[in-house]
């Protein structure tokens, strides 16, 4: 298919030149580069689908499905056999209770740490879209999972695009996630999540970015959350490696709306590359969350050193956005305002971006509304220990509150790293931007050092757009 194509492209470029007279040296140079190119894309998406999946058994080692008596599964084709039989519609499969009974191991481990250049024998396919089940991984371990992303895949983890299910004590190790193209959600666990349960789950694993153009979500546990759901109790160490701008990044969650983040941590580190001069888009980046909306995070702890240019980010998240939602029952709609909370959270990763006019904060890089709805976001009891370094709008907990039809209470957090940028610099808020009345900074301490050649303060950087 792929030979019939370029085959095609090229009678094209014969004919447009053949009616359109000679053309120069370097203009056929051209043409002849964009040919190459197709067949280099080509090639490489050709080696990818050449690595095989793991074959399916054709049966689980017991049980009937039910939540007394769930579906068990043993080995590494019987896992591959969960992904096959929620591959499509099944009234048996679909909505039913599996649980694991022993260690799985997917790939020979000898080489795993060298999967970002040379795969393993088999890749793994995710299970996905028709999935609406339970999945109990009871505690045991699966290691040698391999996963990449292929065109016509957008969501890609253990699972992938998955609603209204429930994934809990799965325990990921020796493993590889592998994102290459645009619009793909990306987690050990899952790619993208809406209204499930993700619940004392664990990965061990490194996480490579390829730098193609186009967004991505990536998460150490989910790469995207929505409409109610949970991820709790988990943990994820690992390093996460990013070549890509149009990126949002998180220890535990790419993106995640509507969602409840508790008690889940995450170490290791996170490292950006540098950005190609057409690219558009920066990265956001958070040490649980990329970037979030509308949720609460609660009790969760960041121990990921973060480094790169990266236009939010945060310790626990990059970039924090509340706004109208809407809900919709029996047909109609209706509207309620905004809000999140971040609270009982700590930060002890040391935070650098290297992007001008960059929102860098121990908890949240930027805050912002999204609309002209008065909506309300609470920071209780979060404290900082990393150290922190950008170029503006840089603190210890809140780097740029833009503030806006916010009504913020930012309460009982304290500082204890040293801050460093050249303007807009604080111990607890870098620059603070204009609200609705009751919003208040109460009961915040700072001990870090801070350093800057432009307005900077203990607690609060500088303010603008008051009256």
């Amino acid at each position: 298919m792929h030979r019939k194509c370029l085959l095609s492209f090229v009678l094209v470029s014969s004919i447009l030149l053949y009616g359109c007279g000679s053309k120069s040296a370097q203009e056929a140079q051209t043409e002849e580069n964009i040919v190459s190119e197709t067949e280099t894309e080509t090639e490489a998406d050709s080696v990818e689908e050449a690595i095989p999946y793991l074959p399916a058994a054709n049966s689980f080692t017991g049980g009937s499905g039910t939540k007394e008596d769930p579906y068990q599964i043993a080995t590494a084709e019987q896992l591959a056999f969960l992904a096959e039989v929620n591959d499509d519609w099944s009234d048996e499969y679909n909505h039913a209770y599996y649980v694991l009974t022993s260690d799985i191991q997917l790939n020979d481990l000898a080489n795993y740490e060298k999967w970002d250049q040379e795969a393993p024998e088999y890749q793994w396919k995710p299970v996905g879209y028709h999935f609406s089940g339970s999945f109990d991984g009871a505690g045991y371990t699966i290691s040698g999972l391999y996963v990449q992303s292929m065109k016509d895949q957008d969501a890609i983890g253990l699972f992938g695009n998955i609603a209204k299910a429930t994934v809990s004590n799965v325990k990921l190790e020796k493993s590889c996630l592998k994102v290459k193209h645009t619009g793909v959600y990306a987690g050990s666990v899952a790619g993208q999540i809406n209204n499930v349960v993700v619940n004392n789950c664990s990965a061990d694993i490194d996480i490579y970015t390829m730098n193609e153009k186009g967004m991505k979500n990536i998460g150490g546990i989910v790469g995207w959350s929505q409409s109610d759901s949970t991820i709790e109790n988990c943990t994820f160490n690992g390093e996460i490696n990013c070549e890509a701008a149009s990126v949002v990044l998180g220890g535990i969650s790419g993106y995640s709306s509507e969602t409840l983040v508790s008690n889940c941590e995450a170490t290791g580190s996170i490292t950006v590359g540098k950005r190609n001069d057409d690219d558009l888009l920066f990265p956001t980046v958070g040490g649980i969350i990329g970037s979030s909306s509308n949720m609460k995070i609660e009790n969760s702890t960041n121990r990921m050193n973060i480094s790169g240019e990266i236009e939010e980010l945060g310790g626990i998240c990059g970039k924090q956005s509340i706004g109208n939602i809407m809900h919709f029952n029996d047909g109609k709609s209706t509207n309620t305002n905004g809000s999140a909370e971040i609270t009982n959270c700590v930060n002890y990763g040391e935070l650098q971006s290297d992007l001008k006019e960059a929102g860098v904060g121990g908890i949240v890089g930027m805050l912002f509304s999204s609309d002209q709805r008065v909506d309300s976001f609470i920071t209780d009891n979060c404290e900082n220990f990393g150290d922190i370094s950008g170029d503006m709008t840089t603190a210890g907990i809140i780097g740029d509150l833009a503030g806006g039809y916010v009504k913020y209470e930012l309460k009982n957090c304290k500082n204890n790293g040293a801050i460093t940028a050249n303007n807009w610099c604080g111990g607890i808020v870098g620059r603070m931007g204009p609200t609705v009345d009751g919003s208040v900074v109460r009961g915040c301490v700072n001990s870090g050092s801070i350093t800057a050649t432009a307005p900077s303060g203990g607690i609060i950087g500088s303010f603008w757009g008051f009256d």
